[in-house]
């Protein structure tokens, strides 16, 4: 509980700081803009200018990192770079940092995206996440390409809420684990689209340290694991832009097969149903809600238990804490901007999970809540740095693009 507070305090001074300075800056960009402007002699005489000539080219905004912000469609690919501190308890102190890259191999369609992030840590953590979303054919044909490199120490409280609920079920470990998870998604018609992709996970455990009054049974994270399936997938999906959906309706039900047929070592299936909506409450501000319902039948392989928390979930539970079988979550977010690149979130949230779907209880819910600072690094890309509180106590996250 130490390192959390300690974490929490360390994040919060870091978005004070950041929305501190930008706020400052924008004051005195106010009162530079403010003065008189200077008369100049007009010369009649002389030609007005045509398009092509630079004097009538719009000064381009940049960001802290001397990359446009705005998309320049003369570049083959449009790259920001943004670094800084990062804390969490499982990692402790590290340097974060993004790439985000953006492109248009079709004009007709959204903007593409190549985004590398990632962090280093001084306990020797690490994290590397590459995702790659293209748009083709006036958005009828979509690529998403995710893959993951992680090494870190992470936690463990046994499968069900009943054993997660107890702190004293604590068990530790290291993993070092790799995703690969392809996907290819094609227009049926309207804003109905059908797709098919694959799932790849390799997981490896060591240096297990549990509390002595844990009665979890470790057994099955000392096996290597190995997931492989191929996936399917149908949606609707009105959203402009992916990345950062301002308004708009995103449904889609998903399942996955693993098999030993494929190369897993474990045999299960995976559905995920994801419900996620998006109004524009006015010209900037947006208001998000999200429905996920993940179930999970067969030999489940314990890095593939449907789990509550994380960076994409419900932030403030760690991804390892409350898992089981069968899982729901819902979420409601409000995306304020602030002035300029700069802006914040505040969301709540709800989660279940239970052996069966018949199982679910009203006195098992976990709530969520927390607050996030936004910073525009590229047009419709934010990175984001979130403060949320379970019931277990607060996590933070540093990450880009929002988390649904």
């Amino acid at each position: 509980m130490f390192f959390q507070k300690k974490g929490v305090l360390f994040s919060l001074f870091i978005i004070l700081a950041v929305a501190h300075s930008a706020l400052y800056a924008a004051q005195n960009s106010t009162k530079n803009t403010d003065t008189k402007p200077t008369t100049k002699r007009i010369d009649t005489n002389k030609k007005p200018a045509t398009k092509s000539t630079k004097a009538n080219k719009k000064p381009v905004t940049k960001n802290a990192s001397g990359a446009d912000v705005k998309f320049d469609p003369n570049k083959s690919i449009d790259f920001s770079v943004v670094m800084g501190p990062y804390y969490s308890p499982e990692a402790s102190l590290a340097i974060a940092g993004a790439v985000v890259g953006l492109y248009h191999p079709d004009v007709k369609s959204q903007l593409s995206s190549l985004v590398i992030e990632g962090f280093g840590s001084i306990n020797g953590s690490y994290l590397v996440n590459i995702h790659n979303d293209t748009f083709l054919n006036s958005d009828s044909r979509q690529l998403y390409l995710y893959l993951q490199v992680l090494a870190m120490d992470v936690v463990y409280y046994g499968k069900g809420y009943q054993e997660n609920i107890q702190d004293h079920n604590l068990v530790e470990y290291h993993t070092n684990q790799y995703a690969f998870k392809p996907t290819w998604k094609e227009r049926l018609y309207g804003n109905v689209f059908v797709g098919v992709g694959a799932d790849a996970t390799y997981s490896k455990t060591a240096d297990f340290t549990e509390d002595f009054r844990s009665v979890v049974d470790i057994r099955p994270l000392q096996e290597t694991s190995v997931s492989v399936a191929p996936t399917a997938l149908i949606n609707y999906d009105s959203r402009a832009h992916v990345l950062n959906a301002k308004k708009g309706l995103f449904l889609q039900y998903k399942v996955s097969w693993f098999d030993d047929t494929f190369g897993s070592n474990k045999n299960f299936t995976l559905q995920n149903v994801t419900y996620n909506q998006y109004l524009a409450v006015n010209k900037t501000d947006v208001l998000a809600w999200q429905l996920i319902g993940e179930f999970s039948n067969g030999d489940v392989a314990w890095d593939r238990m449907p789990s509550i928390g994380g960076i994409g979930g419900l932030r403030g539970y760690n991804s390892g804490r409350y898992q089981d079988e069968q899982m729901i979550t819902a979420q409601v977010e409000y995306r304020l901007h602030i002035i300029r690149r700069h802006g914040m979130v505040f969301w709540l949230g709800v989660g279940t999970i239970a052996d069966k779907v018949s199982e679910f209880k009203t006195d098992e819910l976990l709530p969520n809540i927390g607050v996030g600072y936004r910073y525009r690094i590229k047009e419709n890309v934010n990175m984001r740095f979130d403060v949320g509180y379970g019931k277990n106590g607060p996590n933070v996250y540093l990450s880009v693009n929002e988390a649904f």
